[in-house]
């Protein structure tokens, strides 16, 4: 690709020549010009064109215009885990996603040449050191399930109008990402037309109340510590509850409910009164043990820990308010990572999106878990009966949405009110939709979480989010040749009409009805990924490292 450069002392008229070529690329005339004259020896006149732009400039044959040949960064796949990949600058310099966290094992080193001159200035000897190829970088990401993922959310996001949406596909065994889509996205190829809004990787910098999925937390960590268990009843007051002032009620009555019911039908008032029995001080115990208010430590720029607040800064409300998924701020990527461990018999494992680095012409390299990235946190036993409690939330509870066909599933539903920025309160209107789960139950092949923001008219995870996961697992377990563990009926369409529910059936409380006395400024919503970097052009050949830039989407089995 021709760059386009102009030295201005050899131009015999700068003004009529940079007129010339601003037509062409589109500049202004007056800036090009006054660019150049500030430059006086050199002056890039425009990076990387498009090829037809610089072949008419080189056709005009201009006094003290040239060229010279440049890479240029090109992403086959265009808009395909673009948040992921992040992308380069006018230099290849990596200025978001892996493109930025590996820079520099992928950049390379520039070579040098040391010459050796007389008294006369008369060159009789070099010495040159070759540049250093870049590493190649291998993703866990896997390119089918990849596609999968975005064809899903692109679908959710044009049926239920959210502003954004975010899609993860973990193996739950290894902490492997399989695939991690965001709505909006970009096309790293067109690098002029991205936003700050397009560029964010929704999975690792958003922060959200998680509302009723972190009803996950409150249960296992009451049955971890046996202060309960899955066929405890626990009367739920007909859905309403007043707890030191605050009022909270469920989205329909409910009088005595198990806890494993408590879980199925989303119950606030269960779900406080088993919190309670649990405690603050080892509810919290489990809230970092599950590694929430801390970074996973993927491979990925921008991640933010969340938000908790110790004890010592709980309100008189707090425990209540936490219990039911309020009150603390997660990214999709730790609620994915809890789910995984759900299915992962209660061991943790960090997530990791590189699979390998790669030294040109030599054997992967593959990175290595660290022993801290994995370790217990639950139980066989109460992972187990999480698990079970989790499939019931499909079978009859607010997730019947995720039925599959020919599997069984599990996953928990969530629906969070956002705060409104202009008031600091609740909006009755803006919601963050939540279904994550694993498949299948017995053997899990895959953990996957979908999160949608601001969906229009029917916003309730198990209503919006859950048909995604559904429809994200079938085709994935399908493709990954997982043994189905359900007998497949001889009509699907019966099987079908048994996972119909009303959307009302769907519907869960808090944090929908929330309490008057939960201050909702304790929630920040969301966090910028910041991308600005600054660059000096090279100019000498000898300070181009030889580039052997390349990312490797895994590809399909």
């Amino acid at each position: 690709m021709d760059s386009v450069f102009a030295v201005p002392t050899e131009m015999p008229n700068p003004a009529s020549t940079i007129s010339l070529v601003a037509r062409i690329t589109k500049q202004d005339p007056r800036e090009l010009l006054a660019k150049c004259e500030a430059a006086k020896t050199f002056c890039w006149l425009a990076r990387k064109p498009d090829p037809e732009i610089s072949a008419r400039i080189r056709s005009l044959n201009l006094r003290g215009i040239y060229f010279q040949k440049e890479s240029k960064r090109y992403y086959p796949k265009s808009e395909l885990a673009a948040q992921v990949l992040g992308y380069v600058g006018m230099d290849d310099a990596g200025l978001s996603g892996i493109e930025r966290e590996y820079e520099e094992q992928l950049h390379g080193r520039p070579g040098q040449m040391l010459i050796s001159v007389d008294a006369r200035k008369k060159w009789f000897g070099s010495v040159e050191k070759q540049p250093e190829p870049g590493q190649n970088v291998v993703l866990t990401i896997d390119e089918k399930i990849q596609y999968i993922a975005e064809r899903e959310l692109e679908q959710a996001m044009h049926e239920t109008k959210a502003v954004a949406g975010t899609v993860i596909v973990e193996n739950p065994r290894t902490g492997e990402i399989l695939a991690l889509a965001n709505r909006p996205t970009f096309n790293p190829n067109l690098s002029r037309e991205i936003t700050l809004e397009k560029l964010k990787n929704h999975a690792v910098s958003d922060v959200y109340e998680p509302g009723s999925t972190f009803k996950l937390v409150t249960i296992s960590g009451a049955l971890e510590e046996k202060v309960t268990n899955p066929n405890e009843v626990f009367d739920c007051q007909m859905g309403s509850i007043v707890y030191n002032g605050m009022r909270i009620r469920d989205s329909r009555a409910h009088g005595l409910l198990t806890v494993s019911d408590v879980l199925a039908e989303s119950s606030d008032v269960g779900s406080i009164k088993i919190g309670l029995r649990l405690g603050e001080d080892r509810f919290y115990k489990y809230i970092r043990a599950f590694g929430f208010g801390q970074t996973t430590g993927i491979e990925l720029p921008g991640e933010t820990r969340g938000l908790t607040k110790p004890v010592s800064r709980w309100s008189k409300v707090s425990i209540a308010a936490i219990s039911m998924g309020q009150e603390i701020g997660i990214t999709p990527l730790q609620l994915a990572g809890l789910i995984s461990t759900m299915a992962n018999d209660g061991i943790y494992v960090a997530p990791r999106i590189t699979a390998a680095t790669i030294q040109p012409q030599s054997a992967p390299q593959t990175i290595a878990f660290h022993p801290v990235n994995e370790h217990r946190i639950i139980s066989s036993l109460t992972a187990a009966q999480m698990r079970q409690m989790m499939q019931g939330v499909v079978l009859h509870g607010t997730g019947t949405k995720a039925k599959l066909i020919g599997y069984s599933s599990a996953g928990k539903t969530g629906t969070a009110q956002k705060v409104d920025p202009a008031t600091h309160a609740y909006s009755h209107t803006k919601y963050v939709a939540t279904f994550a789960g694993f498949a299948p139950i017995n053997n899990p092949a895959v953990t996957i979480a979908v999160v949608l923001d601001s969906a229009v008219g029917l916003h309730q995870g198990g209503q919006v989010s859950a048909p995604v996961f559904t429809r994200i697992a079938q085709q994935v377990l399908e493709y990954l040749h997982t043994p189905h563990d359900v007998e497949i009926p001889a009509n699907r369409q019966q099987l079908l009409a048994k996972t119909k529910a009303s959307d009302k059936d769907l519907e869960e409380g808090s944090p929908d009805h929330p309490g008057e006395a939960i201050d909702p400024q304790s929630i920040t919503q969301s966090c910028r990924l910041q991308c600005v970097r600054e660059f000096r052009f090279p100019i000498s050949k000898h300070q181009f490292p030889l580039r052997h830039r390349q990312f490797r989407l895994r590809h399909p089995l």
